[in-house]
């Protein structure tokens, strides 16, 4: 008997991403006719390093990375035994990889049809990526984590939360996603490219939670600890250089618009 809904609610979530899709590609061609900022914007970015395909794989690792998915997926799952954590790092991949897709292709489409300036997303993207590494690098010098295991005895149904959300795709995550889809696909930016690296680092992500014990005997999280930081300094400079970025290209707009 519970065959027939599982399939039912599967023909509609099919169904349903079809339809989003045609009205995202829809509403992003009909904005993208109109954005004047776009022949500027690639302009700029041959001064400010807009996002190329390194910039955005390297934002995209440093946001939804396995580098804070293993030893966060260690501590939930200790105690666990493998058929358990095996089960749960892939209801995690898939439920993680269908909704991280679902936001960067569907979630362009609304901001498109709000007809949100480049500038404005340029520099969105640069904040989030500022405040996020910021915040990064000050938990250094913070609270120490404790290392003891979750109180709460793992379970299957922790694949949704708290594995899916917030240890695999944390909001500013899910943000710099979406910022960055549509940035790079209005700057011809192959986005099955984009959409490839995010299913890449998803994958990377599974691969990272099954071996999660093994890689931390070798890595230890210390090391990973220090190795984030040093990304997030990197993540930090991206993050103001595009704030620098938007903030130039709205200059130049106005320039445009008096001269």
């Amino acid at each position: 008997m519970r065959k027939i809904p599982r399939l039912f609610r599967r023909i509609v979530f099919v169904a349903g991403m079809i339809g989003l899709t045609a009205v995202t590609v829809s509403a992003m061609q009909a904005a993208d006719q109109y954005d004047q900022q776009i022949d500027l914007l690639q302009q700029k970015f041959d001064f400010f390093g807009g996002p190329s395909l390194k910039n955005v794989f390297v934002i995209l690792f440093l946001s939804i990375g396995p580098l804070g998915v293993i030893p966060a997926f260690a501590k939930l799952t200790a105690g666990a035994d493998t058929k358990l954590k095996n089960g749960l790092a892939f209801r995690g991949f898939w439920i993680s990889t269908a909704t991280i897709v679902a936001v960067a292709i569907v979630g362009q489409g609304m901001l498109a049809n709000y007809r949100v300036s480049l500038n404005a997303l340029l520099t969105a993207a640069g904040l989030i990526l500022a405040i996020v590494a910021s915040r990064s690098i000050l938990t250094v010098y913070g609270d120490k984590p404790s290392g003891e295991p979750l109180s709460e005895k793992p379970a299957l149904s922790m694949a949704i939360s708290p594995l899916t959300f917030p240890t695999i795709l944390p909001p500013h995550g899910i943000a710099v996603v979406l910022l960055l889809m549509i940035i790079g696909t209005r700057i011809d930016v192959n986005e099955y490219l984009i959409v490839g690296m995010i299913t890449i680092l998803m994958a990377s992500d599974y691969v990272g939670m099954l071996f999660a014990g093994a890689i931390l005997k070798v890595l230890r999280p210390q090391f990973l600890q220090v190795v984030g930081v040093v990304l997030s300094v990197i993540k930090l400079g991206i993050g103001i250089t595009w704030i620098y970025g938007g903030i130039a290209l709205e200059v130049g707009s106005i320039m445009r618009i008096i001269g």
